[in-house]
């Protein structure tokens, strides 16, 4: 064997292996080993009005709460089939969808546990990606999910459940395919438990149109009653999702993988959104994200749910974070029922003092 061929070889073997556990670890689904507890904050909303009876008739854009990004993803697995109809990156790659099926897994599925457990452990603003394949409803974010029924189901469940509790709900993409919004908001007034849908969870007027009209006492008929804010980011003339105007929710995706430079970013928006009328609804998206164009550090970041356990709490135990809830009321994340480091019973309860102290 000459010189040459031996080093070519000393150079290939090792490229050759790291590519290969490359795709091997790509292929991995699993997104983490671990499955937290969930933490009973069923009455989230009842307990703070008990203790500050003055929210009642403060305006829901100047309350906190929590917030699940990318809420009904936690079905995605393996085998679930892409939605193509999603403008994703690695989902209609068809390259990576062959060498990084569990990667793309990995980094599509943002929660772990069902929409009522997330509801149980406190979330009341739920972030939703609909698509509608072969005429039937899902539930996606990149991959399909779970049925839109199934979902709704569980989310009515909780609310027939809980009355004096209100949750937003935010269609904030829809894949139709060949289904109009409208279509949409019929099929779910046909989903009903205990013979109420989710519009029949609608306690407010038709005649708003701001957010910071709409109080506690009027979305759930002074606390007698659940209740459901329906909006959606998106432009369409159906009711009674186009009830509040779009340009008033300031919700800022970052869309980046990099732990520091996000917190960063959010430390920057909290200081644009401090300066904003109690008309804007205000999110603050605290997820990182997967990116094409940073896939290295996507892959090593392993899942959204592994990277999301630690900058949950990282972010949690900053010193500004009393200052970005203030400036953003709404704490949206991805893991929202995590329990590494407590995060789930420890950012309810910065939500619960900052709404029990609201003048």
């Amino acid at each position: 064997m000459t010189v040459k061929r031996k080093v070519a070889i000393i150079i290939i073997i090792p490229i050759v292996t790291a590519i290969l556990i490359f795709i091997g670890l790509a292929q991995i689904p699993v997104t983490t080993i671990h499955v937290s507890t969930i933490n009973n904050h069923s009455h989230f909303f009842r307990d703070c009005v008990s203790n500050n009876p003055t929210l009642v008739n403060k305006p829901i854009t100047r309350l906190s709460m929590l917030g699940s990004h990318d809420a009904l993803s936690n079905d995605i697995n393996y085998f679930s089939k892409p939605n193509t109809s999603e403008k994703h990156d690695f989902v209609n790659n068809p390259a990576i969808r062959i060498i990084a099926k569990g990667a793309i897994c990995r980094l599509a599925k943002a929660q772990q546990a069902n929409i009522y457990d997330q509801l149980v452990a406190g979330v009341r603003y739920l972030d939703v990606r609909i698509t509608n394949v072969d005429g039937l409803f899902y539930t996606s974010h990149g991959l399909i999910s779970n049925t839109l029924e199934y979902n709704l189901n569980l989310i009515l469940k909780f609310l027939n459940e809980n009355p004096g509790e209100f949750i937003l709900f935010n269609i904030n993409n829809y894949y139709g395919d060949n289904k109009s919004f409208d279509d949409l908001v019929k099929y779910i007034d046909t989903i009903k438990y205990e013979n109420k849908s989710l519009l029949d969870y609608v306690n407010y007027s038709s005649e708003y149109s701001s957010f910071n009209e709409l109080t506690y006492a009027n979305v759930t008929n002074n606390g007698n009653e659940a209740g459901v804010i329906l909006f959606s980011d998106q432009n369409n003339q159906v009711a009674p999702f186009k009830q509040f105007e779009n340009a008033k929710i300031r919700s800022n995706h970052h869309g980046i993988p990099s732990n520091a430079e996000i917190n960063k970013r959010i430390i920057e928006e909290a200081k644009y959104c401090e300066n904003l009328s109690s008309e804007y609804l205000i999110i603050n998206q605290t997820q990182q994200s997967a990116s094409f164009d940073d896939l290295w550090t996507s892959i090593l970041n392993w899942s959204l749910l592994h990277q999301a356990k630690y900058h949950n709490a990282s972010l949690l135990s900053s010193e500004e974070i009393d200052y970005i809830i203030n400036a953003m009321p709404i704490y949206m994340c991805d893991y929202t029922t995590s329990d590494y480091d407590d995060f789930n019973n420890q950012i309810i309860e910065k939500l619960f003092q900052r709404n029990i102290k609201l003048a």
